[in-house]
């Protein structure tokens, strides 16, 4: 039986060793281990170039590895759907972190109704955290701009968040956009910049 790692992080400015190296603990080859950077909110596992070669080595039965189940999506309605897809189809789903197992071999009624419910449950969870951590990111900004008014008030934009995103539009790959790291390095600028440019973007519409 086949056995596929699935590993994501959101930004660039994070990292995926750990979990490759997740993947080489449980025994899974490289070339079966698909990682790759992209929102798990805003992007649908369908529409991530990883996740649908993994699908694709997965389209003969076998059994899905991920760290936790918010890798597949943070949001409960998606992730909660890709799971019991994977039931349908015969794809067991081994979360590393914990060892939890959805097993899609099971034949009792009972066994399967208590499967699904869990499945149901840990994806509410992770909708639930990945809220609780923007609430708590708003927070946190929130409260220093009110401890330090000053620091982060009047302070002149050097670059142009336009020109930045436009680059970025019309220098990616495949249909999608430059990364974050790619556009960065175009203009000679941190990450946090190019983010802050996308950002400035969503606000003002």
């Amino acid at each position: 039986m086949r056995k596929v790692y699935y590993g994501r992080i959101s930004t660039d400015d994070q990292t995926l060793d750990s979990q490759i190296d997740d993947a080489a603990k449980q025994g899974i080859e490289r070339d079966d281990c698909y990682v790759e950077t992209a929102s798990g909110f805003r992007t649908k596992p369908e529409d991530r170039e990883q996740w649908r070669h993994a699908m694709t080595a997965l389209k003969r039965g076998g059994v899905l590895y991920v760290r936790w189940i918010d890798r597949i999506s943070r949001d409960m309605d998606v992730a909660s759907k890709t799971l019991r897809e994977f039931m349908e189809r015969g794809v067991s789903v081994h979360c590393t972190l914990t060892g939890l197992v959805f097993d899609a071999t099971l034949k009792q009624p009972l066994d399967k109704a208590m499967r699904n419910g869990m499945i149901e449950f840990m994806a509410a969870m992770g909708h639930a955290d990945y809220l609780n951590r923007r609430e708590m990111q708003a927070r946190g900004i929130e409260a220093a701009l009110k401890r330090q008014p000053e620091k982060y008030a009047g302070r002149e934009r050097v670059h142009d968040y336009k020109a930045i995103r436009e680059w970025r539009a019309e220098n990616g790959t495949a249909g999608k956009p430059a990364s974050i790291a790619q556009t960065a390095a175009h203009f000679g600028i941190g990450t946090s910049t190019v983010k802050r440019a996308l950002l400035d973007s969503a606000t003002s519409v």
